[in-house]
């Protein structure tokens, strides 16, 4: 009886740092868990400001493309191509 007396004590004792230990390792995984999160949240909303960049790029390199065969249109109309039906160059 008296060992049991003995026991009843170490267990209790034992039982509540098992539970103490528990509890912060739960809270420990529970936190990593949320920076997990956060890092994924983090890394979606780059992503989409990084798509939306590539995105304005690609507008930037379509008004200019468009800008300048516009302008090579409009010098191709301002100036006629030599060719074999035009009057002989004038004399100086």
């Amino acid at each position: 009886m008296g060992e049991l007396a003995l026991l009843i004590p170490i267990i209790a004792i034992l039982t509540g740092g098992v539970i103490a230990v528990t509890a912060i390792f739960s809270g420990h995984q529970r936190k990593m868990i949320e920076l997990r999160g956060r890092q994924d949240e983090g890394a979606a909303a780059l992503a989409n400001e990084i798509h939306a960049l590539r995105q304005e790029v690609a507008q930037m390199r379509d008004s200019q493309n468009q800008a300048l065969i516009a302008m090579d249109a409009n010098q191709s109309e301002n100036q006629p191509l030599p060719g074999p039906d035009l009057p002989p160059p004038l004399p100086k």
